[in-house]
């Protein structure tokens, strides 16, 4: 059977979660509060939680699920999407005989998708408070901006719900883990649980990392080293000074360092580039600038900024938008972020909204965005 235009095998073979410990099936997955939480049951019984169930079904029965909007509107824009990249044509019928009337699946997950909270050492600017815990110091801007709430967070959810004691015991049986925060290095649980792994041999499963790059020394490049099969995107926006004010306070020479250990030891990792209005002006120098300094490190282009809204790309005046357009013609890779910026045009509505962010960064941060983004600061002279 072909396609449905719907189906993603991810709801049959992925159980996952967001920082918050909400159940989702992955993590390009629509934030919704109203997901099963596992603060209140476990892995097992949030498998086949009325989320996956009726998710399954809308799928088998071709009904866009509001959960998966972001996959849609990547398959709308340039005919990709994470969905197609993890389903295959007959993972339909395959997967049926899985499935029972009121979407039940019978068989376990056999890859987890583990966020280990907000736990972080940055605090960048398009990331908000419940993805990052650094967040939280800078007190000034809390509950003023779309990604600045203020409410408390509670990383223990992660402990509480023993979900590495899930994984030791399932161990043999699960195939992949995904590790995403917040920050994953900054997880004490989960390095110890890099620590159980090497010292009980068992680091034979597929290890997928998304991570900022800075915790990561030597001493834990050579601990993943020893597994047979990992993958490691590295969040990457910028070079140098501009990679600091985004993603601040990285510190540039020791990011440089790790990112030279791991382009040296660890083979089969790529940078994951997030596009939004602050860096998409730069992609070319920083493409440019990994490829020389980082051969081996693939450069993708990864994910972009939908919320908040005066971040995305779409708030850009539309002179300096076809600016853009001429600018990146010759890189087919950004086709997508291209078009998605010319899509909607917000710089009317946002433009006083970003302006006030920047300045409230430069206060609480002892930054100076208009001397790091003199290309924006032209944009309000």
């Amino acid at each position: 059977m072909q396609d449905n235009g719907v189906f993603c095998s991810l709801a049959w073979t992925s159980l996952g979660m967001n920082p918050h410990g909400r159940v989702r099936a992955c993590g390009r997955s629509k934030p919704n509060p109203n997901n099963p939480s596992l603060k209140d049951m476990s892995l097992e019984e949030a498998w086949n939680s009325d989320y996956y169930k009726n998710l399954r079904l809308d799928m088998l029965n071709g009904v866009k699920n509001e959960n998966c909007e972001k996959c849609y509107l990547q398959e709308k824009l340039n005919g990709k999407s994470k969905r197609l990249d993890y389903t295959s044509l007959g993972d339909l019928e395959k997967y049926k005989p899985y499935t029972t009337d009121d979407g039940t699946c019978s068989q376990p997950p056999k890859a987890l998708d583990i966020r280990v909270g907000n736990i972080c050492n940055l605090k960048c600017v398009h990331c908000w408070t419940g993805n990052s815990s650094k967040w939280y110091e800078d007190k000034m801007m809390l509950d003023k901006y779309e990604n600045t709430t203020n409410y408390k967070f509670n990383n223990e959810w992660i402990e509480d719900n023993n979900i590495w004691n899930y994984v030791k015991k399932n161990i043999d049986d699960i195939e992949k883990i995904n590790v995403l925060g917040g920050e994953p290095f900054a997880s004490k649980s989960h390095n110890k649980f890099i620590d159980w792994c090497v010292e009980n041999n068992k680091t034979n499963l597929q290890l997928y990392y998304v991570s900022n790059g800075t915790l990561l020394n030597e001493t834990m490049i050579e601990k993943l080293k020893k597994f047979k099969n990992i993958r490691l995107g590295i969040s990457f926006d910028a070079v140098k000074e501009l990679a600091t004010f985004l993603r601040f306070p990285t510190k540039w020479q020791t990011l440089e360092k790790n990112l030279k250990n791991i382009n040296d030891k660890l083979p089969n990792c790529y940078f994951n580039w997030t596009c939004y209005n602050l860096n998409i002006h730069a992609l070319k120098d920083t493409m440019s600038y990994c490829r020389t300094h980082f051969p081996n490190i693939e450069f993708n282009l990864g994910d972009f900024v939908i919320n908040p809204v005066h971040m995305s790309v779409q708030n850009l005046p539309i002179k300096y938008k076809e600016k853009l357009l001429d600018n990146l013609k010759d890189i087919p890779q950004a086709k997508f972020y291209l078009d998605y910026m010319m899509e909607k045009h917000t710089w009317n509505d946002q433009s006083d909204i970003l302006l006030s962010y920047l300045n409230d960064l430069d206060k609480v941060r002892k930054t100076n965005w208009r001397n790091t983004l003199p290309e924006i600061a032209e944009l309000y002279e």
